[in-house]
Order: structure tokens, then C-alpha cells, then sequence
């Protein structure tokens, strides 16, 4: 056999620590963990509170488009060897205090990127669907694609793009088209 490449490294109390990458090495408690779930069929869950601002769009001549606050929760499991596909439900509610108060109900499906470490925000790209359900009228489908940071450790920010499908709300005046949100969120 030929040795190709071969490196040695001593250190002591009075030399530096040498680190080559950001990854956290698994702990040999965290690997058992990760393997006992895994026989158990025990998924890997979390949760994220999040509140925002969301614009709807209103083809209202004088007022314009419906801005608004949003408060919501999401479950969520992580699949996949790294934990990198997330899959979640969402519920959100909608104020805005003069013209419309409503809520959304969610599916949507994530990936992290890059692989979770110790030293890079985790960035999640994804979209969801569900449905904007506002009472009598005012309800529609909507499907949202964007992108989430979840900071070190817990709080993250998220941005989306919107679209939801017509309905009318008003006589003559449909709510529905392309809108965004953005927000914070907390995770645990």
C-alpha cells in the first residue's frame, strides 16, 4: 500500500485549538437518541410562533390593497438523514381593525439549506397552501412560495409571496391576486 496523504496534530494546554468546519460533530448521546427514534418510529417535531404583516390584494379603486397584522403557530417534523425536509401545518390570523378580519389554515413543505450547524443561520425555502377563510364572503385559496432564516437560536424572520385565488367580497370588488407577507417568528 502506498500512503497518499497523512497529517499529525499535537496539542496541550498551551497551543491553540485547531477547528476545521462549522459542523458540530453528533454526540455520541444524540446519535443513540437519533437511533432509538428511528426504531420507535418517533418523528422529530417543532414549533414556531410567528407574528407579521401581510398585504392581500383588493381591487379596490379608492383604498387599495388590504394590509394587515398576522399572528400564528405552526407544528412541524423534520424528515430526511440531516433533518434537512421539513413538512407543517400553519394557522394564522389576519386583522386589519376597518376592513377585514380573517384567518389562514396551512400545509406546507420545506428544505434547510445548508446542513444544520452550530455557526450558520438555517435558511428554509418552501411553499404552502391552504385556504383564507374570512366568514361569509371573502374566502379563497391561497399558495404562498418564500423563504424563512431562523437565526442562532431561536428567532427567525421569513418573507413570502402570495397568491390567492378571486372572491368577492364586496359587490363589484374582488379580493384576490398576488400579495406578500413578512415576519418574525420564534421557534422552539
Amino acid at each position: 500500500g502506498v500512503i497518499l496523504w497523512a497529517d499529525n496534530f499535537r496539542a496541550d494546554e498551551t497551543t491553540p485549538m485547531l477547528l476545521r468546519s462549522s459542523y458540530a460533530q453528533q454526540k455520541r448521546k444524540d446519535r443513540l437518541r437519533d437511533l432509538e427514534m428511528l426504531l420507535e418510529g418517533r418523528p422529530l417535531y417543532g414549533y414556531a410562533a410567528s407574528a407579521g404583516f401581510m398585504l392581500l390584494p383588493y381591487d379596490d379603486p379608492v383604498d387599495g390593497d388590504i394590509a394587515g397584522a398576522t399572528a400564528g403557530y405552526r407544528i412541524y417534523e423534520r424528515f430526511g438523514v440531516d433533518r434537512q425536509v421539513m413538512f407543517g401545518l400553519d394557522a394564522m390570523g389576519f386583522l386589519n381593525t376597518t376592513r377585514l378580519t380573517g384567518g389562514l389554515l396551512s400545509a406546507g413543505s420545506w428544505w434547510v439549506f445548508p446542513r444544520p450547524d452550530l455557526v450558520h443561520p438555517e435558511f428554509r425555502f418552501g411553499g404552502k397552501a391552504g385556504a383564507f377563510v374570512a366568514g361569509s364572503k371573502g374566502n379563497a385559496a391561497i399558495f404562498q412560495l418564500g423563504a424563512e432564516m431562523l437565526l442562532r437560536y431561536r428567532f427567525g424572520v421569513y418573507a413570502y409571496i402570495l397568491f390567492m385565488t378571486k372572491s368577492e367580497l364586496e359587490p363589484g370588488k374582488n379580493l384576490g391576486g398576488v400579495g406578500g407577507a413578512a415576519g418574525m417568528s420564534f421557534n422552539w
